[in-house]
């Protein structure tokens, strides 16, 4: 394990954020200004001896390294901690980066009952992101935080790009919505956002130890990783109180990252073409059996609903009944139904869709689930270039 050379954590503290960097000179004084910069809900400056921030430096040939000490020294009242390293191929990526900083996160909060955090080298975080993430840790395990472009790059961006980025934020947020309410949990409930994505994670100690720690993929690590918590039925808010904006990267370091996303719209946007998402009936039938067996999971598997469910899913009765008996959790018991379920093509019915077409769809879904349930409409604000974090940075 990496770190052995650092320091104890302080006694106060209980919450370690841990962020891989690779060559983020420009960025990383900026990303550790605003983590100092943190306040309390009532506006108050953070205890520095709360939380800790590591950064591994991993595979850099800049001052990335030099830089967060030279930033440590200058703020000597905050546990500002950095590691040098070199991962060798294949396993030089992210995945391995963020596992290692994680892992090393965990081995000093577990001990205290602790939270970790992880973010990323060029994300601003919201001047209460440590108050909002240990509030909601107080009634889950892991909070997953929303996600904005920085206002002052998404302005440099052309009109084609900012409108398809907000076309698809109103997009996710309705498939949110709609996922409240065909597949409602207490502890996420609406409003919620859908991200869980690494410029905003975090969770107890306790539980990423529980779950195996973050899986050391080369892409979508952070989804994988959300995917292990809810095979594990791990309680997953998806605040709108916790909030960073990210860097618009020019050149993508990741394809599947967000950085490879943003080249995909301003490919998209040269075209004059909008983004192709799932067909809103594939969305809705999915949302609706993971629901629909989540129900039936919590009641004890009764037989009364067990006819639907399986019809839902496109098997058996006893081949339900089967799974339901071999899966540890109902987390696991969904992700192995939607799996089998995909595989057999049984939610799809075309291969894709205009995110426009999609998102109409969805909208008019729903409004009939909330006219039969009762429920008033919940507009919530969608717009993305939201400078949250204006005024937050120490300068």
């Amino acid at each position: 394990m990496i770190g052995a050379e650092i320091a104890p954590p302080d006694l106060r503290c209980r919450i370690s954020v841990a962020i891989p960097a690779h060559d983020e000179e420009a960025a990383i004084e900026a990303t550790l200004g605003a983590l100092i910069a943190q306040c309390t809900a009532g506006g108050e400056r953070v205890d520095s001896r709360s939380f800790e921030v590591l950064v591994y430096a991993n595979n850099c040939t800049d001052s990335t390294a030099a830089r967060v000490r030279a930033f440590a020294d200058r703020y000597p009242a905050y546990r500002l901690h950095v590691v040098s390293g070199w991962i060798a191929p294949p396993h030089a990526h992210v995945g391995t980066a963020r596992r290692a900083v994680m892992d090393l996160a965990a081995e000093r909060m577990y001990p205290r009952g602790g939270a970790i955090a992880t973010t990323d080298a060029d994300t601003i975080a919201h001047a209460r992101w440590l108050a909002a993430t240990s509030a909601a840790l107080q009634s889950v395990h892991a909070v997953a935080g929303r996600i904005i472009p920085k206002r002052d790059e998404l302005a440099r961006e052309n009109d084609a790009v900012r409108e398809r980025l907000a076309i698809e934020n109103a997009y996710r947020f309705r498939v949110a919505e709609l996922d409240a309410l065909l597949d409602p949990r207490a502890h996420d409930p609406w409003p919620r956002h859908g991200q869980q994505f690494a410029g905003s994670l975090a969770m107890r100690a306790s539980i990423y130890r529980a779950v195996g720690g973050l899986p050391a993929l080369a892409r979508m690590e952070d989804i994988a990783m959300y995917g292990a918590l809810l095979r594990h039925d791990a309680l997953v808010r998806h605040s709108m109180h916790v909030r960073v904006a990210t860097s618009m990267r020019v050149r993508a370091r990741v394809r599947g990252g967000y950085g490879s996303h943003l080249e995909d719209y301003r490919a998209l946007g040269e075209a004059g073409n909008l983004p192709q998402v799932e067909p809103a009936e594939t969305t809705i039938l999915r949302l609706a059996a993971r629901g629909r067996a989540r129900t039936w999971y919590g009641r004890g598997r009764g037989s009364g609903e067990r006819t639907e469910v399986a019809a839902l899913f496109g098997i058996s009765e006893w081949a339900l009944c089967d799974r339901a008996m071999a899966s540890p959790t109902c987390g696991a018991l969904l992700a192995d139904l939607e799996r089998d379920a995909e595989d057999r093509g049984v939610f799809i019915t075309t291969e894709s869709a205009s995110i426009a077409a999609a998102s109409a769809a969805i909208a008019a879904a729903i409004a009939r689930a909330r006219n039969v349930r009762g429920l008033p409409s919940a507009a919530v604000d969608t717009r993305a270039p939201v400078d949250f974090f204006e005024g937050s940075l120490m300068r």
